[in-house]
């Protein structure tokens, strides 16, 4: 569970794992990328499940590289990066969908509000 706030701008939100077989639209992206998957989407909030290989913000040396925003902001218009994963790992990440919800997600994660769990293999 991610207890970001109790503010209209962003609920408690809790991610239940969907039953197997559930459909969920993944992005339309080149065939060499995997596609990012959409979790949830409101008003405020757009989470995603990230896979390998995808930046999470612009390669600072080459910024037509893709990336996240680039990928999803054409079918969800524009959105704020509240946390990065690195590019060659996978999992859950919220995206801000106006400033206000960035600013209060921002908040969560510097007062240390957002639960995070890990899971590495070996």
């Amino acid at each position: 569970m991610l207890p970001i706030s109790s503010t209209p701008a962003c609920k408690r939100l809790q991610f239940v794992p969907d039953p197997v077989g559930t459909k969920r639209k993944p992005i339309a992206v080149s065939s060499a990328l995997p596609a990012p998957i959409i979790l949830h989407k409101d008003k405020d909030l757009l989470v995603i499940y990230k896979p390998a290989g995808i930046r999470s913000v612009p390669d600072g040396y080459n910024a037509d590289l893709p990336h996240l925003r680039g990928l999803l902001e054409p079918d969800h218009g524009p959105l704020w990066m509240v946390h990065r994963l690195d590019k060659g790992t996978s999992g859950v990440m919220v995206l801000a969908r106006n400033p206000e919800a960035h600013r209060v997600l921002n908040q969560a994660f510097r007062d240390r509000q957002v639960q995070k769990l890990y899971h590495g293999l070996i």
